[in-house]
Protein backbone atom coordinates (compact mmCIF):
# COMPACT_ATOMS: atom_id res chain seq x y z
CA UNK A 1 0.00 0.00 0.00
CA UNK A 2 2.87 2.38 0.80
CA UNK A 3 4.59 1.82 -2.49
CA UNK A 4 1.33 2.61 -4.35
CA UNK A 5 1.06 5.93 -2.54
CA UNK A 6 4.71 6.68 -3.27
CA UNK A 7 4.18 5.85 -6.95
CA UNK A 8 1.16 8.19 -7.15
CA UNK A 9 3.17 11.02 -5.57
CA UNK A 10 6.08 10.48 -7.96
CA UNK A 11 3.82 10.53 -11.00
CA UNK A 12 2.04 13.65 -9.79
CA UNK A 13 5.31 15.47 -9.09
CA UNK A 14 6.81 14.45 -12.42
CA UNK A 15 3.92 15.99 -14.42
CA UNK A 16 5.16 18.80 -16.67
CA UNK A 17 4.38 22.34 -15.59
CA UNK A 18 1.96 24.26 -17.76
CA UNK A 19 2.88 27.86 -18.40
CA UNK A 20 0.29 30.36 -19.54
CA UNK A 21 2.54 31.53 -22.37
CA UNK A 22 2.61 27.96 -23.76
CA UNK A 23 -1.21 27.65 -23.87
CA UNK A 24 -2.77 29.04 -27.06
CA UNK A 25 -4.84 32.18 -26.39
CA UNK A 26 -8.08 30.56 -27.52
CA UNK A 27 -7.62 27.74 -24.98
CA UNK A 28 -6.85 29.95 -21.95
CA UNK A 29 -9.46 30.21 -19.22
CA UNK A 30 -11.01 33.66 -18.86
CA UNK A 31 -9.45 35.73 -16.09
CA UNK A 32 -12.22 38.26 -15.64
CA UNK A 33 -9.73 40.96 -16.57
CA UNK A 34 -10.50 42.95 -19.71
CA UNK A 35 -8.04 42.37 -22.58
CA UNK A 36 -6.97 46.02 -22.44
CA UNK A 37 -5.60 45.58 -18.89
CA UNK A 38 -2.03 44.26 -19.01
CA UNK A 39 -1.24 41.39 -16.67
CA UNK A 40 2.14 41.89 -15.05
CA UNK A 41 4.30 39.42 -13.22
CA UNK A 42 5.42 39.76 -9.65
CA UNK A 43 3.46 40.90 -6.66
CA UNK A 44 1.48 43.58 -8.50
CA UNK A 45 -2.17 42.84 -9.11
CA UNK A 46 -3.71 44.03 -12.38
CA UNK A 47 -6.10 46.92 -12.06
CA UNK A 48 -9.63 45.73 -12.69
CA UNK A 49 -12.29 48.33 -13.39
CA UNK A 50 -14.88 48.43 -10.62
CA UNK A 51 -18.39 47.33 -11.43
CA UNK A 52 -21.09 49.19 -9.54
CA UNK A 53 -23.55 46.93 -7.72
CA UNK A 54 -27.28 47.22 -8.31
CA UNK A 55 -28.68 50.17 -6.35
CA UNK A 56 -30.13 49.03 -3.04
CA UNK A 57 -33.03 50.78 -1.35
CA UNK A 58 -31.83 52.82 1.58
CA UNK A 59 -32.66 51.54 5.04
CA UNK A 60 -34.80 48.58 5.94
CA UNK A 61 -37.95 47.53 4.16
CA UNK A 62 -40.92 49.35 5.69
CA UNK A 63 -44.16 47.52 6.50
CA UNK A 64 -47.25 49.53 5.53
CA UNK A 65 -50.57 48.16 6.79
CA UNK A 66 -54.02 48.96 5.43
CA UNK A 67 -57.55 47.95 6.35
CA UNK A 68 -59.90 47.93 3.37
CA UNK A 69 -63.63 47.33 3.47
CA UNK A 70 -65.28 46.08 0.27
CA UNK A 71 -68.93 46.87 -0.43
CA UNK A 72 -71.32 47.08 -3.37
CA UNK A 73 -69.70 48.73 -5.42
CA UNK A 74 -66.49 50.14 -4.04
CA UNK A 75 -63.69 50.02 -1.49
CA UNK A 76 -62.98 52.13 1.57
CA UNK A 77 -60.36 53.56 1.35
CA UNK A 78 -60.45 53.75 -2.43
CA UNK A 79 -56.80 54.88 -2.68
CA UNK A 80 -53.74 53.67 -0.81
CA UNK A 81 -50.21 55.03 -1.21
CA UNK A 82 -46.82 53.40 -0.50
CA UNK A 83 -43.18 53.79 -1.50
CA UNK A 84 -41.33 51.48 -3.85
CA UNK A 85 -39.78 48.65 -1.84
CA UNK A 86 -42.32 48.81 1.00
CA UNK A 87 -43.89 45.60 2.28
CA UNK A 88 -47.63 46.10 2.00
CA UNK A 89 -50.01 44.25 4.30
CA UNK A 90 -53.70 44.49 3.48
CA UNK A 91 -56.42 43.27 5.83
CA UNK A 92 -59.77 43.33 4.05
CA UNK A 93 -63.36 42.15 4.54
CA UNK A 94 -66.76 42.48 2.89
CA UNK A 95 -69.53 44.63 4.32
CA UNK A 96 -72.32 42.91 2.37
CA UNK A 97 -71.94 40.24 -0.34
CA UNK A 98 -68.85 38.22 -1.33
CA UNK A 99 -66.18 40.34 -3.05
CA UNK A 100 -62.60 39.97 -4.16
CA UNK A 101 -59.63 42.30 -4.03
CA UNK A 102 -57.10 41.69 -6.78
CA UNK A 103 -53.94 43.60 -7.70
CA UNK A 104 -52.81 41.63 -10.72
CA UNK A 105 -49.35 43.25 -11.02
CA UNK A 106 -48.35 42.02 -7.55
CA UNK A 107 -50.03 38.60 -7.68
CA UNK A 108 -52.59 39.49 -5.02
CA UNK A 109 -56.10 38.00 -5.10
CA UNK A 110 -58.06 37.99 -1.86
CA UNK A 111 -61.49 36.37 -1.40
CA UNK A 112 -63.68 38.36 0.96
CA UNK A 113 -66.64 36.11 1.68
CA UNK A 114 -68.04 37.90 4.74
CA UNK A 115 -67.08 40.24 7.57
CA UNK A 116 -64.19 37.95 8.58
CA UNK A 117 -60.91 39.82 7.92
CA UNK A 118 -58.48 38.28 5.40
CA UNK A 119 -54.82 39.38 5.41
CA UNK A 120 -52.30 39.26 2.57
CA UNK A 121 -48.85 40.76 2.03
CA UNK A 122 -46.65 41.68 -0.94
CA UNK A 123 -43.69 43.94 -1.79
CA UNK A 124 -44.43 47.06 -3.83
CA UNK A 125 -41.49 46.46 -6.14
CA UNK A 126 -42.41 48.72 -9.07
CA UNK A 127 -43.43 52.37 -9.21
CA UNK A 128 -46.72 53.34 -10.76
CA UNK A 129 -50.47 53.44 -10.27
CA UNK A 130 -52.24 50.11 -10.08
CA UNK A 131 -55.94 49.29 -9.86
CA UNK A 132 -57.37 46.95 -7.29
CA UNK A 133 -60.55 45.36 -8.53
CA UNK A 134 -63.22 42.96 -7.39
CA UNK A 135 -62.50 39.43 -8.65
CA UNK A 136 -65.83 37.86 -7.58
CA UNK A 137 -69.00 38.85 -9.51
CA UNK A 138 -71.07 40.82 -7.01
CA UNK A 139 -73.90 42.47 -8.91
CA UNK A 140 -74.68 45.04 -11.60
CA UNK A 141 -71.92 47.46 -10.52
CA UNK A 142 -69.18 44.80 -10.31
CA UNK A 143 -67.25 46.13 -13.32
CA UNK A 144 -67.01 49.59 -11.75
CA UNK A 145 -65.67 48.32 -8.43
CA UNK A 146 -62.13 49.69 -8.32
CA UNK A 147 -59.54 51.22 -6.03
CA UNK A 148 -56.05 52.62 -6.68
CA UNK A 149 -52.65 51.63 -5.29
CA UNK A 150 -50.03 54.35 -5.81
CA UNK A 151 -46.39 53.25 -5.54
CA UNK A 152 -44.00 56.25 -5.40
Amino acid sequence: MRWELLLILLVACAAPEVHVDRVPADMREPTGVPASVPISSGDQQPEVPEVSPEPQPEGEQVLKTFEIEAFQFGYEPSTIEVNQGDRVQITAWSRDVPHGLRIREFGLNMELRDKTPVTAEFVASKKGEYSYRCSIPCGHGHRDMEGTLIVK
